[in-house]
């Protein structure tokens, strides 16, 4: 059974059931920073591996290449269709 407490009222919800849910009196509430400071979660300490750096930094310059590269790709098809418009442009006029 599930229970999800509030400050004036308790929510139980039996598991995997088709039932309308019941409300009923809670007894207490524990806050959620004592919780926290029960579990321990805010005592360990945060250490990032360096090859995960050394992945995120790869990420980004691969990133920036394939942006660059597109910007090239994007610059190459313009004059390339400016091209075929002059070509199609000019034997049009002459004939």
């Amino acid at each position: 059974m599930i229970f999800l407490c509030y400050v004036s009222f308790c929510l139980c919800l039996p598991p995997a059931s088709s039932t309308p849910p019941v409300t009923c009196r809670c007894r207490y509430t524990i806050p959620l920073d004592k919780r926290l400071a029960a579990d321990g979660r805010g005592l360990q300490e945060v250490t990032i591996n360096n090859k995960f750096a050394m992945l995120s930094e790869s990420l980004y310059v691969a990133e920036r290449k394939a942006a660059e590269d597109l910007r090239v790709r994007n610059q190459i098809r313009k004059k390339m269709a400016m091209r075929e418009k002059e070509v199609r442009g000019g034997a049009v006029g002459w004939g």
